[in-house]
């Protein structure tokens, strides 16, 4: 048999695989090619295109991230499926209550209109006492309850109110529970409206009683300087009626002693007060002793006989002058066996001089002496 050579060729084809590239959600996004049948160690490319409002979030295969590229290129060695994962875009509404409400943050997404937050509450501030201006109470001699008799000067408690206006973005304002479109993380601010009320309580005061005192003289009216005195006083005392913007008149401020008002910008008040007076106290008229006189009372003139007043009557002023009225001593003459007789009763007046009779007013130097038949007097 020849000898003969023979050459076999092989020819030896690469094996198919199936590859699928599909979207999560095609309403959310889509894949440039969804794959097919492709050989060992080939490539294969498609491109993930999220819809408007979405985000490509990356490849998966089998739950894993393959790549965050919206462009995958993988070289082929089996079947393989890869998901191009798409979301809608989300985003966080966060707001800052400035002292406010606490609020939770709230999430949207991007183009759905937002309902914000309805409006919140913040509590009223107190500062006291406020720097912004100050109430002077000037007490007009009365006395404060640490013993001071000088004005003081008090600033009022202010208490601020808020009142929520609007949300605010750092460019525009937002009304509360309005609805709107937004686009991204959005943080927003509490916009409040500020009001003040002041108010101011004044300190308790009193006022001491006054006591006026007059001197009451008596006068012996002798020649001499002599004279019995008496004191009498007039009490005066004071009840609280009210802080005024007057000195004296003007509008009543706080009616009540410790009581409030609300000022709105810094004044003056004056304490007024009610007096009621007892009157000066009567003196009783006193009884002078003068030897040889009588009193008969006292007159308002050193010079006057006039009695305007008697001894135990009552008096609350002035000098009075006692008036007096010498003694009289009756002096009884005897005409014993007289065959005519004389005087027979004579009247001294202390230190004034002898009279006929007690209502006489001029005085006598001689008497009618008695006579008696064959006897000399």
């Amino acid at each position: 048999m020849p000898d003969c050579n023979t050459t076999i060729c092989v020819d030896v084809l690469p094996n198919s695989y199936t590859i699928t590239a599909q979207s999560n959600n095609t309403a959310y996004g889509t894949v440039s090619n969804s794959g097919g049948a492709y050989s060992y160690n080939s490539t294969f490319t498609s491109t993930a295109t999220p819809n408007t409002n979405c985000q490509f979030d990356g490849w998966y295969k089998n739950g894993s991230l393959v790549t965050s590229n919206t462009q995958l290129t993988v070289t082929v060695s089996g079947n393989a499926t890869y998901t191009a994962q798409f979301s809608r875009k989300q985003y966080t509404i966060t707001y800052v209550s400035d002292g406010g409400t606490a609020l939770d943050p709230q999430t949207f997404y991007e183009g759905d209109s937002v309902t914000l937050a309805s409006a919140i509450q913040k509590d009223s501030t107190i500062t006291d006492p406020s720097n912004d201006f100050s109430i002077i109470f000037n007490p007009q001699n009365g006395v404060w309850s640490d013993s001071s008799t000088s004005s003081k000067s008090i600033g009022p408690k202010k208490v601020t109110s808020y009142t929520f206006t609007y949300w605010y973005d750092g460019s525009v304002y937002y009304y509360a529970g309005g609805s709107y479109t937004l686009s991204g993380d959005t943080t927003f601010t509490a916009v409040w409206n500020q009001s003040h009320s002041y108010t101011i309580t004044a300190p308790t005061i009193s006022r001491n009683n006054s006591i006026a005192s007059r001197t009451i003289k008596f006068y012996y009216n002798d020649g001499t300087s002599d004279n019995s005195t008496a004191t009498s006083s007039n009490t005066t005392s004071y009840a609280f009626k009210g802080w005024y913007n007057n000195a004296s008149g003007g509008s009543v401020k706080i009616s009540s002693n410790g009581g409030s008002y609300n000022p709105s910008s810094g004044e003056t008040l004056y304490a007024q007060w009610n007096s009621s007076s007892t009157g000066y106290n009567e003196v009783t008229v006193p009884t002078l002793a003068r030897t040889g006189y009588s009193l008969l009372g006292f007159s308002d003139s050193s010079s006057s006989k006039i009695v305007n007043y008697v001894p135990g009557d009552k008096v609350t002023s002035g000098e009075w002058y006692a008036v007096w009225e010498p003694d009289i001593l009756t002096i009884s003459l005897n005409n014993k066996n007289a065959t005519t007789n004389g005087t027979s009763t004579l009247y001294l007046k202390y230190d004034t001089g002898w009279y006929s009779n007690s209502l006489a007013t001029t005085s006598i130097s001689k008497i009618t002496v008695p006579k008696r038949t064959g006897y000399t007097f």
